[in-house]
């Protein structure tokens, strides 16, 4: 497992929906469905290109970066939504939602198929 990508792309994944959350708030799209699912593209880009940028050659390889991307998220959700929102940011049932899509995305993507090496003979 390589740390770097867990941390790197655990940040990156929260910073973008983070953003994304932040401009929607911004712009005055707080209520309703679009921002959800907005939110909810955003999150399942990321981690989609995360998990893909790892180029593991078995579905189940890419689980501890996984879960190393959600305790990324639920530490910064700590740290950042906590003290402005409250400990009640965990009774929506929305971050939940992140949260599985942060384990299942990778889980549900194709995996990457190592080429097999051919030795030409001479």
């Amino acid at each position: 497992m390589k740390w770097g990508s867990v941390f790197g792309w655990g940040i990156a994944i929260y910073a973008v929906v983070y953003l994304a959350w932040s401009a929607l708030v911004i712009h005055g799209f707080i209520e309703g469905i679009i921002p959800q699912v907005s939110l909810i593209i955003v999150l399942v880009a990321m981690v989609a290109l995360a998990a893909s940028c790892l180029r593991v050659s078995h579905r189940l390889d890419v689980l501890p970066y996984a879960i190393g991307w959600l305790l990324i998220a639920i530490f910064f959700d700590f740290v950042c939504a906590v003290p402005v929102s409250g400990w009640g940011i965990w009774h929506d049932w929305h971050i939940w939602v992140g949260y599985s899509l942060i384990i299942l995305v990778p889980l549900i993507l194709p995996t990457h198929k190592p080429r097999r090496v051919t030795r030409r003979r001479s």
